[in-house]
Order: C-alpha cells, then structure tokens, then sequence
C-alpha cells in the first residue's frame, strides 16, 4: 500500500501547480510504468492476459479477444516478444487519450490525474486492462461528442468495442441532450427511482436481453454480485450523495454543461445497476467523466462553498480509494515491479 499512497500524496500536493507541465508528463510516465513494469503477481487477470499474449504471438488470432486487441498482441509480438512491453505500450496508448482530453477540457490538469488514480482506475488497469483501455478510448470519444461530432463520437465507440465489446453501451450518451439538470424535483425523482430499479432489477431478469454478454452474468468475482447487495447499495449511496453536494453546490450553469449531465446519467446508470454483476463493467464507461467533472466543479463552485469544497471532494476521492485498495480490489495491495 505504501507504493500507492506516496502516488496519492505526491499527485494531491502537485495539484496546487495545476500548470505545471513537468508534472503532468512525469505522472503519465509514472503510471504507464506502474502498469506496464508490474510483477505477474499484481492483478487478478494479469496471468490470463501473460498466456493471451504468448499464445497468440505464437499462434496468430483466432477470434478471441477482441480484433483489435487481438491484433495489436500479434503485432506487438512480432517487434519484440516481451509482455511486460506490451502492457506498457497500451498503457502509454490508453494514458495519451486521458492527456488528449485533460489537456483540452479540464481546469486542472494534476488533479485530474489525481481523479483517475482514487477513482481506482489506475488499480483496475492491472486486472481488467482490455476494458480499461476501452474506457480511455470512450473518453476520447467523449470529447468529440461534445462538439456535437456525433459521427466521429460513433466511430471512436466502435474502435473501443474492438477492444472491449461492452464499451457499446458508451452510446446511450447520445441522449445527453435530454437530460435537463435544472428541474431540481426532477432530478431527485430520478435518483430516487433508479435506486428502486436497482434494487429490483437482478441478473436473471436481463440475462435473456444481452446475448453474448450473459458470460459475464457468471462471474462471482465483481464487486456488484447478488450476496453482496448491502455493499453495493452503500456504495450507490455514497456516490450519489457526492453529486447532490456537487449538483447543489456548483454555479447554476454548469447544470447544462456536457460533462455534468454525463456525471449525472453515471449516477443514474450506477444505481439502476446495483445488484448486477454486469453493473460495474458498464459504469466504468460513464463514471469516466468524472476526470474531466471533478476539476471543472471546483472551478465552478459557488462562492459560499470555495473553501470547504475541495476538502469535500479530496475525502469522498481518497475515501473511496484506500478502502478499496485495504481490500485488495483489482489484485494490487502488494504491489511488485520487474524494475524495483
């Protein structure tokens, strides 16, 4: 743990410089090689992803995974048979489309980064790496999407499924548009009735609507998992009472900012899948936004919540970091490198 917590204090204090372009590179650098350089030991998956990569640079592509993951093994393969490249080669691919975006739309860049590491994305690049670079690549596609490039945004959606198929659940927020942030009795309704679908919705009831995608139904290792509702309910909470402080505290016209009503469908999304293995794997594509959201808040908080405001945010962040971390999600509390 104490890897991770010198990560997360050097990043918060580097915030405070929030143009500092030395920073920004040299924290991209540092997670590239913390995912890239990390032992066989760290991450659940981390083997299964080792004998992919041998097996299909040996073999060729099959069909699974993914085609353009599939490929990229093989040709990555081929310049230079070393795993350990690889995953820092998607790393760095997966890192440039969270410094394309950061770059353009967030008002502090270092903390944006310091969003993605307690968000647990970091983490979770080391065990769920295919997804997780999808996710990066739904970001970007994120970005396009709001500048109304509606065919670009499509089209970037359909290169993340060709990494992770489920990241084509990324094009529900074509209907941002809908969403009106300024009827406050509204919102609350909302939120209170995807709690109720949550709660209800199980994984059997969807199970015969989404194909292929039933496999992950399976699986008893998610967070979001039937025997575990109480946990996944108290998470929900948590992450909703965040965006009432966030909704109720920022100056009103960020209510119709792009970013904030894809924070807000995360919340809904997060909620109405609660009790659902699958769950998680479709969060991950909206709760990206809060990369972006987070910093965009602070720069736009109501003058009465200046001070306290960051403090806030800090604590729900790191909160929610370290106990993940304290219960080894993702596979990652003892950390070890192939270079330290």
């Amino acid at each position: 743990m104490l890897v991770f917590f010198i990560l997360w204090l050097l990043i918060l204090v580097a915030a405070w410089d929030k143009e500092n372009e030395i920073s920004f590179w040299s924290i991209l650098l540092v997670f590239s090689v913390l995912i890239g350089f990390r032992s066989l030991t760290v991450g659940v998956d981390v083997r299964a992803y080792y004998q992919m990569f041998h097996g299909i640079g040996r073999s060729g592509y099959h069909g699974y995974p993914e085609p353009l993951y599939g490929y990229l093994i093989y040709f990555i393969y081929q310049i230079k048979n070393d795993f350990h490249f690889f995953q820092w080669v998607l790393s760095l691919l997966m890192l440039s489309c969270y410094a394309f975006v950061i770059r353009r739309e967030s008002p502090n860049r270092i903390f944006s980064w310091f969003v993605l590491l307690t968000i647990y994305f970091i983490c979770y690049t080391m065990n769920v790496n295919r997804q997780m670079i999808a996710v990066s690549v739904v970001l970007y596609a994120y970005y396009w999407l709001n500048r109304n490039k509606t065919y670009a945004f499509m089209g970037w959606v359909v290169v993340a499924s060709l990494i992770h198929s489920t990241a084509m659940v990324a094009l529900i927020a074509l209907f941002y548009k809908k969403i009106k942030l300024d009827d406050r009795l509204l919102i609350y309704i909302l939120l209170i009735a995807s709690f109720f679908v949550g709660l209800l919705l199980n994984n059997d009831m969807i199970s015969p609507f989404i194909g292929s995608y039933e496999g992950y139904l399976d699986k008893a290792d998610g967070y979001r998992t039937e025997d575990r509702t109480l946990q996944a309910f108290l998470l929900s909470v948590y992450w909703t009472g965040l965006f009432l402080y966030v909704y109720e505290t920022v100056e009103e016209e960020l209510h119709e900012n792009f970013w904030m009503k894809l924070y807000f469908m995360a919340i809904l999304v997060m909620n109405v899948m609660l009790r659902l293995e699958l769950g998680l794997r479709v969060v991950f594509y909206f709760s990206v936004v809060e990369v972006v959201l987070f910093p965009l808040y602070l720069a736009n908080v109501k003058e009465s919540y200046r001070v306290v405001s960051p403090y806030v945010v800090v604590l729900f962040l790191s909160v929610f970091f370290f106990y993940f971390l304290s219960t080894n999600s993702a596979g990652v509390l003892h950390y070890s490198s192939i270079l330290f």
